[in-house]
């Protein structure tokens, strides 16, 4: 089984021509910083924000997997911000699905919401005593 930094390396070998996006280890840890300073991220990451410039600027090609690994787990991790609660979700369905051509849609996301809860009342009941 590949690690996180084998899979991300054989993405970056198998991505789509047509594709614009950079999956650069650079970019990769740009995307993971974010909007901290180099030196914050560094103190992240265990690196000195001198190495971390090195990093993203590719003067050093192939930082540590740990490095990697972790710029990984950041970027995949959902953040509280992006996470929309049950009331973003259906202020989005009642402003963008309302309509008649949207019914199937709306059937769609009903039977995704049973099927869902119907699967967590299964596990709680197999989990009680």
């Amino acid at each position: 089984m590949l690690n996180a930094c084998q899979a991300y390396i054989a993405m970056k070998k198998v991505r789509s021509p047509h594709s614009s996006k950079d999956y650069s280890l650079s970019a990769l840890i740009r995307r993971a910083r974010g909007n901290l300073t180099q030196n914050e991220f560094g103190g992240v990451l265990g690196v000195s924000q001198n190495l971390l410039s090195k990093y993203e600027s590719g003067a050093i090609p192939n930082p540590p997997a740990s490095v990697i690994e972790k710029c990984l787990a950041l970027v995949d991790a959902p953040s509280a911000a992006t996470t929309p609660d049950a009331t973003d979700i259906a202020n989005r369905i009642r402003s963008s699905l309302s309509g008649p051509e949207h019914a199937d849609v709306r059937a769609a996301i009903s039977t995704l919401i049973d099927f869902v809860t119907q699967n967590s009342r299964i596990k709680r009941m197999r989990k009680a005593p």
